[in-house]
């Protein structure tokens, strides 16, 4: 069996061993197996050419921080500056682990050698080293049994036996969102700092055609889209994603969304320092953790590498800015920050943190926004408006008190490089000069702080790549190694690495197949939102009217490339997923009415400054119909031109033109005509139909717990109100036994239940809300009549009925923000009693439980710790249906802590 190791590391040991010469370096390298996913680098307490030690210090410390992500140690590295890669015998005396692989990096000959040795029965016998390719983040070993969750709810909604807005409650923290047309579904797929390799993009490609619409769209949070997938594809799409190492977990819902990084990070010639590792190593760790899944709303982090990057993480609910304080690298964090329809920037939070400490910083954030972030309504969720709740003080005294809970010692992070060099390729220069050639490159190539290289941006024409352009160009790329390709914000692909010498070959390849590369970046910067086309909260089709903007913008006679750093920004309504708050110039969508006749329009906001010592959003100038936009845009980049383009500053400009040159273009525009003085302004930019806002639906994006409270809510009103009505005896006994068994299950998932049939509805009701006094118990009579099918029963009890509906509807309008009814609080002091139930196999373990349950008082608690599988699905479960509360269950690597409450 060859032992396994990431290319990252594999460079981090060379690089180690190089540093280190003359003296031997050394290290451990953590894993699974015979999967080595991490590097240790250690001192050398010898200090010699010849023989290593480490210090038992450090040795805890390591193991520590390996065992807290729940890897095994599965190898001790160490380096030969002058002798072979060969285990020596004082390489033999040292291995006093003989189940772990020792690896060797000889520096003799001039370049590495390594090899990997196992004993085997006393023995010393060399073993294959299996190079694993680039990995943007580590899929935890728990998403497996995740995805075989999702795919047995996917089945079960195809069959029929379960919901749609249960299985929406499902899936939308797996990135998968229903478009406007019904059935068809848009899959996100995380790329943390927007990297992709091109082995995976060819996959994805491949996915896109096999299963969706052929394309592949990039998005501002720099991750990619396949839209138009079935139901039925899903799950084979998410199990191919995950053979790469790619994951949709959460893409969507109330979740740890992607992070973000500059596109340039590890190459810039001004950055601070590459934030690439810094974000891989996060996301790896925070998408293990199980309360990255079920947050008030989403949760987006974002880093900068230089300062002039402030812009991307001042709109972020946690930002990370890149700095060095006294020779040692950190960040300057920022929090509560985002956009939406009501935004805000973010507030310094620490001056100066170390970089291994940004995973105790976010979870601190996060626990803070999961305890205290207004569940109850979704448009007041973001963290943003808990800073607005409590004040700045309040709030960092509650965030304070969230980060001295937390271990320093046990929060750290290690961070492994990614390399930015050449590879050698097999290609053959192509001739790239002339005119043409470099007007691209004054458009499009890039230098970077890595002699001899340069970067390429590709612009694609509203984010679009079709599979079969993509599937092109991960051939195309292969030869330039793995860590070629990223995703900008702008909804680009940016190239990395790419020898000066074979420019000629990249702008050929672009040239056939990138229409918006022949033109100025203007216009492959703009960005635009999905809109209304496959959105549900979609009010305009802003991806149509950019198209529109492409083509009014190519009849102006203005030198668009001295305007290149104009950045145009759409949104199809205020949700702000084309970012126009930070445009110098954008448009969200709204509905305007003239003679009772909807048409589409759009707010004008214009001349942001992020990126200033006091940063300002772009501020709204007035509204114009869509049909006019892009003409008004054309215009105002004219008079801008003639003001002096980029000398002046867009905000500049906008600051002294406020009341002449562009009041004057744009009240030119804000006339509309009547619709039988022409109709084209009452439809939107490719529409076949008259505008209209039909088929509009709810957002998806805080889908789950509220979207199933809310549909049993719905069907008891309309129970009820059918009652009024209602002289067939028979179908109100039907209507009171909904009416029971929705008020029954309606708040179920308040407390983690998720029943299983009719049956364990009213037991877990009765158990969790009517023994608990939640809800009064002279309801629990009809409750069991409903479970016993006695519909008589009920019908004589009609006014029971209604007021039980009333009694759960009343309890629900009580509940806090965190979900806890009045008299419920959070557990405070640690659980009375302790038993690990490690090793123990069901249905033993619960008998244990249960032993130990019955010698308890009411209100005691008992903390338990249970196997991953079997044990942590049937036991919290069981232990629910008798009648006792699962306070809190948390995983801890193979293991899960549950704390139960006695009844």
């Amino acid at each position: 069996m060859a032992m396994r190791i990431k290319s990252s590391i594999i460079a981090g040991m060379i690089r180690h061993a190089e540093n280190d010469a003359p003296l031997e370096a050394c290290g451990y390298l953590a894993g699974r197996g015979n999967h080595a996913v991490k590097m240790y680098a250690m001192a050398n307490m010898d200090g010699s050419p010849e023989h290593y030690t480490f210090s038992p210090e450090e040795q805890f410390r390591v193991i520590k921080d390996a065992r807290k992500e729940g890897l095994d140690i599965v190898a001790v590295y160490h380096s030969h500056p002058r002798s072979p890669s060969v285990m020596s015998a004082e390489d033999m005396k040292l291995a006093f682990d003989k189940s772990i692989s020792y690896v060797i990096i000889s520096l003799e000959k001039g370049t590495a050698d390594l090899k990997s040795y196992k004993f085997t029965k006393g023995t010393v016998e060399q073993e294959d080293i299996e190079e694993v390719k680039l990995n943007f983040y580590e899929i935890p070993e728990l998403y497996i049994h995740e995805l075989d969750a999702f795919e047995k709810v996917t089945k079960d909604f195809i069959e029929g036996s379960l919901a749609q807005v249960e299985y929406r409650a499902h899936r939308v923290s797996f990135g998968i969102y229903e478009q406007r047309t019904n059935g068809t579904y848009m899959v996100r797929i995380r790329c943390t700092a927007g990297g992709m390799t091109p082995a995976q993009l060819a996959v994805t490609a491949d996915l896109a055609g096999r299963y969706g619409s052929g394309r592949i769209h990039v998005t501002t949070r720099q991750e990619v889209q396949i839209h138009d997938v079935k139901v039925d594809g899903l799950g084979p799409v998410l199990r191919e994603l995950l053979t790469i190492g790619l994951s949709t977990r959460g893409g969507g819902g109330n979740t740890v969304r992607n992070i973000t990084v500059p596109e340039d990070s590890g190459i810039s010639e001004d950055e601070i320092f590459d934030v690439t590792p810094h974000s891989v190593a996060l996301t790896s760790r925070l998408i293990r953790d199980q309360d990255s899944w079920n947050l008030p709303r989403k949760f987006k982090i974002g880093f900068a590498s230089a300062p002039g990057h402030r812009e991307r993480i001042i709109v972020q609910d946690l930002g990370f800015e890149a700095v060095i304080r006294d020779g040692r690298r950190g960040f300057r964090v920022f929090g509560a920050g985002g956009m939406g329809a009501k935004p805000m920037m973010a507030e310094l939070i620490h001056d100066f943190i170390e970089e291994k400490d940004i995973y105790r910083v976010s979870t601190a954030m996060k626990r803070l926004f999961d305890k205290h972030g207004n569940r109850r309504n979704r448009y007041a969720a973001r963290l943003r408006f808990v800073w607005k709740n409590l004040g700045r003080k309040e709030f960092l005294r509650l965030y304070n008190g969230e980060l001295d809970q937390l271990d320093k010692d046990d929060m750290g992070l290690l961070f492994n490089e990614i390399i930015n060099e050449g590879t050698s390729t097999a290609l053959e220069s192509v001739n790239g000069e002339g005119p043409e050639f470099e007007l691209w490159k004054s458009r499009y190539v890039l230098g970077q702080k890595q002699a001899g290289l340069t970067s390429v941006l590709i612009p694609l024409s509203l984010g679009d790549i079709s599979s079969v352009d993509a599937l092109e160009l991960a051939r195309f790329l292969e030869p330039f190694g793995e860590n070629v390709l990223r995703f900008s914000q702008a909804q680009n692909i940016v190239l990395r690495n790419i020898p000066e010498g074979l420019l000629g070959n990249v702008s050929r390849h672009v040239a056939k197949r990138y229409p918006l590369a022949s033109g100025p970046s203007l216009s492959g910067n703009a960005v635009s939102c999905a809109g209304a086309d496959t959105c549900r909260l979609g009010l305009c089709l802003s991806r149509n009217l950019l198209s529109a903007v492409y083509s009014e913008l190519g009849k102006t006679g203005v030198d668009l490339d001295g305007l290149k750093d104009v950045k145009v920004r759409i949104s199809g309504c205020p949700n702000a997923c084309g970012q126009h708050h930070g445009a110098d110039i954008g448009f969200f969508g709204k509905v305007s009415r003239k003679d009772d006749r909807s048409y589409p329009a759009y707010y004008i906001v214009a001349g942001q400054g992020l990126n200033s010592g006091t940063p300002v959003f772009a501020e709204r100038l007035g509204e114009i119909s869509a049909r006019n936009v892009p003409l008004f845009l054309r215009e105002i980049l004219e008079a801008y031109a003639a003001a002096g383009g980029a000398e002046t500053g867009f905000s500049g400009f906008i600051e002294s033109g406020r009341n002449g040159k562009i009041r004057t273009i744009l009240d030119k525009y804000s006339q509309v005509p009547g619709f039988d003085e022409d109709k084209n302004y009452y439809f939107d930019w490719g529409a076949d139909e008259a505008f209209s806002i039909a088929g509009m639906g709810r957002g998806e994006c805080a889908a789950g717990l509220f979207d199933i409270i809310d549909h049993d809510a719905d069907l008891i009103r309309k129970n009820i109100e059918g009652l009024s009505s209602e002289r067939d005896e028979d179908k109100i006994r039907t209507s009171l036994a909904d009416i029971v068994f929705s008020s029954s299950r309606m708040l179920l998932v308040t407390k983690g239940i998720e029943p299983r049939g009719r049956a364990e509805v009213f037991s877990q009701f009765i158990g969790s809300f009517i023994k608990k006094g939640l809800v009064e118990e002279k309801y629990s009579g009809i409750v069991e009549m409903a479970g016993d099918g006695d519909l008589d029963g009920l019908l004589k009890e009609r006014d029971l009925v209604v007021e039980l509906s009333q009694a759960v509807t009343a309890l629900y309008n009580s509940m806090d923000n965190s979900l806890r009814f009045p008299g419920e609080g959070e557990l405070k002091t640690p659980a009375a009693k302790f038993k690990d139930l490690r090793g123990v196999k069901c249905p033993l373990n619960f008998v244990k439980v249960k032993l130990i349950l019955e010698t308890m008082k009411g209100g005691e608690t008992l903390e338990i710790f249970l196997d991953n599988g079997e044990p942590i699905e049937n036991v919290p479960r069981s232990i629910q249906n008798q009648g006792d509360e699962i306070v809190s269950r948390k995983r801890n690597g193979d293991y899960w802590s549950v704390t139960i409450k006695k009844s």
